[in-house]
């Protein structure tokens, strides 16, 4: 079983996600904490959460130093962010800061299931869209790489069952395709969008409206 920790001032806004997440992640404990006293105090105590996720404007914050001191908590408990007024050189700040991923309060609830469950195997969560920017300052982005064009019918195939959660061995099986014909698409998909992994590659795919 994972032991998530919440952290928002706004009680209402907290006990929707915690409601949410205990919904649509199975064997989830989720705790939940109002101020940053109670966070600093509940990343203290040893053998509690894989991952606490921090309102980052909350009353009392000082900002990047307050998220410091919770990043480099003594029990090396991951923490991620949530907020719904950051910018991009706010998020970079973020992440480099050691945050292990940054969500927007403005994301669906099933792109929260996915960076929840991203963040819990060990991998930072970063935005689709950040991803793309930095693609962009590179010069890397080619005509569509922004995943503005639409996707030929057996990619978008592919990204319907990746969101199921299917497997590749699974998902070839349903589309009568190899498993290396599977992972090429997946690879086609993670460099147009920019990103890292097969979670990301569905984020991405969400924040362009390529799927529901």
């Amino acid at each position: 079983m994972s032991r998530l920790l919440l952290v928002d001032d706004h009680v209402l806004l907290l006990d929707t996600l915690r409601d949410y997440l205990t919904r649509s992640l199975e064997g989830m404990e989720i705790d939940t904490a109002r101020t940053i006293a109670e966070a600093e105090a509940a990343l203290a105590r040893p053998d509690t959460y894989d991952l606490a996720i921090v309102d980052y404007r909350m009353p009392g914050s000082r900002g990047i130093s307050t998220l410091r001191g919770l990043v480099e908590n003594p029990c090396d408990i991951p923490v991620a962010v949530m907020s719904g007024q950051a910018s991009a050189e706010d998020v970079r700040a973020i992440l480099q800061q050691g945050a292990m991923g940054f969500i927007d309060k403005a994301v669906s609830g099933s792109s929260l299931t996915h960076a929840v469950r991203l963040m819990l195997s060990g991998e930072r969560f970063i935005p689709a869209s950040l991803l793309s920017s930095q693609s962009a300052r590179r010069g890397s982005s080619g005509p569509g790489d922004d995943g503005s064009e639409p996707l030929p019918p057996k990619a978008m195939a592919v990204l319907r069952l990746l969101r199921q959660g299917r497997t590749n061995k699974e998902i070839g099986r349903e589309l009568e395709l190899e498993e290396v014909t599977i992972k090429l698409y997946i690879g086609r998909l993670a460099k147009r969008f920019g990103a890292r992994n097969r979670v990301q590659v569905l984020m991405a795919a969400m924040e362009h409206g390529l799927l529901d």
